[in-house]
């Protein structure tokens, strides 16, 4: 930002200056200003050493008759640098936009395929009573273990296809079935085993 260099006061009181053709301008003293150059990518600051006619020519508003020297200038904001950053933060967002579709491509192109799927993390309780209760029934599904190789960004995905974040999250014949609760209270009912054969799901 320009700015006046220290000691220089802008009230005409302190200033000498003499009327000429109805308007005041200061007499031939020299005058410091620092001034800050704005290039693309970076600022550097410079000394000019003006007389007073300078500054005269530069700035009309020296020339009006009031009672405060007003010194105009005009601020450059923004850089080439930032510019490029904020295209590169386009270009990121659009990127992870891109890989969460494709992630969700993948989940659909799965639970279409694919009789049973369940995923899983190798630590939670739910999913391993949900692994084991599928497996005592004695039927084939497909698992995916979020936290054993899983792409970043798979549970956030999953989570906009079907509507749930946490696991297990179970799918059967192409339809989300839920989390372990979900899954042990159709088997309560009966009802587990029935879709199961239906998705055409194959025993072991």
């Amino acid at each position: 930002m320009a700015r006046v260099a220290a000691g220089m006061s802008t009230k005409a009181s302190s200033l000498a200056s003499h009327r000429l053709e109805g308007s005041y301008r200061p007499l031939s003293v020299p005058v410091l200003l620092a001034t800050n150059l704005c290039t693309p990518g970076r600022t550097t600051s410079r000394l000019q050493c003006l007389a007073p006619a300078a500054l005269y020519g530069r700035n009309s508003a020296l020339s009006r008759p009031s009672g405060i020297v007003q010194l105009g200038f005009s601020v450059l904001q923004g850089s080439g640098r930032q510019q490029q950053q904020q295209r590169g933060y386009g270009v990121a967002r659009s990127m992870a936009a891109g890989a969460g579709s494709d992630l969700e491509s993948s989940i659909k192109e799965t639970i279409s395929k694919e009789p049973v799927v369940v995923y899983s993390k190798t630590y939670c309780p739910y999913c391993m009573r949900v692994k084991k209760l599928l497996g005592s029934l004695g039927y084939d599904f497909e698992l995916v273990e979020l936290d054993a190789g899983g792409q970043p960004g798979l549970q956030d995905a999953l989570e906009r296809v079907s509507g749930q974040y946490t696991v297990p999250n179970v799918f059967i014949g192409g339809k989300h079935i839920g989390g372990c609760d979900d899954t042990v209270a159709l088997h309560s009912r009966g009802q587990l085993e029935p879709l199961l054969q239906a998705a055409g799901a194959n025993r072991n």
